[in-house]
């Protein structure tokens, strides 16, 4: 999600904050009194296969318009 985030409105017109996938933990923390967010070297969501759907509603809130995918791992995001 992190890679894709960045470039995909500009490339395809969609907004980072409807673009998901795998996530790696994160946790907040105070650094020399300055709030930050630590990315921790561990996954904390694979994004594939029957999780996908789920992952769409958790991070996004809604059913999408269009749902598609290029392996085994999306058929359940189309179902």
């Amino acid at each position: 999600m992190e890679f894709m985030r960045p470039w995909t409105e500009k490339v395809y017109g969609v907004p980072p904050e409807q673009v998901i996938g795998t996530t790696i933990k994160t946790e907040f923390q105070m650094q020399n009194g300055s709030p930050v967010l630590e990315r921790l070297p561990q996954l904390d969501y694979v994004d594939d296969g029957p999780g996908k759907p789920a992952d769409i509603g958790k991070i996004i809130g809604r059913r999408p318009i269009l749902a598609f995918g290029n392996s085994d791992g999306d058929q359940q995001m189309p179902e």
